[in-house]
């Protein structure tokens, strides 16, 4: 799988490491990041390989948090 906004390095096995890769945007988490989050992580537990994984952020921050793009619209209050 191709992956938009995270990377999947696993050539230091039994090392993956999933790198949040957004780093102009501060490495936000929408439903895209998501579910390449869910697939990568999937991904590590299916390789016999791996025993660790150890999920960081390009640039300066991990993560900003939410993707406040995403969130816009959507009812704050209940």
């Amino acid at each position: 799988m191709t992956y938009v906004t995270i990377r999947y390095e696993d050539a230091d096995a039994p090392i993956a490491r999933i790198v949040l890769n957004q780093p102009e945007r501060r490495n936000p988490i929408g439903p895209l990041t998501c579910g390449e989050l869910i697939h990568a992580l999937g991904r590590a537990g299916a390789d016999e390989r791996v025993r660790c994984v150890i999920v960081t952020g390009a640039g300066k921050v991990f993560s900003a948090g939410g993707d406040l793009g995403h969130m816009q619209g959507k009812d704050a209050g209940a």
